[in-house]
């Protein structure tokens, strides 16, 4: 005995002949926007759902990190002559200084309530 989704489909083999050949027409993808419209709009509302799930639940702090790369000039002193006359590594420390100072810190800590 034919079932009903076979009964179905007999009716419409004009319809599935074109799909198996990879042609769709406008009214049948019509028909399919009606029957599955629901699947757009049950995408969005998962997606930004798990989107603002992971924003609650993620801590709400990061770490930065920073390389200051101190190269040795390589362009003779001859042809150029050195315009900063500190050493490498008082300009490092005065830029620790700088970075570390309450001044800087105070407001972060205040923000961050560190």
């Amino acid at each position: 005995m034919p079932r009903a989704r076979d009964r179905c489909r007999k009716g419409n083999s004009t319809e599935e002949e074109m799909i198996r050949n990879g042609e769709i027409t406008a009214s049948e993808v019509k028909r399919i926007l009606k029957r599955y419209w629901w699947i757009l709009p049950l995408t969005i509302a998962s997606g930004v759902s798990l989107a603002l799930g992971v924003t609650v639940f993620l801590p709400k702090k990061f770490t930065s990190q920073t390389l200051v790369l101190v190269e040795q000039p390589t362009v003779s002193q001859d042809l150029v002559k050195t315009v900063v006359t500190e050493a490498t590594n008082q300009k490092l420390a005065s830029m620790q200084e700088q970075i570390l100072s309450r001044a800087r810190l105070q407001p972060i800590i205040e923000k961050f309530g560190l």
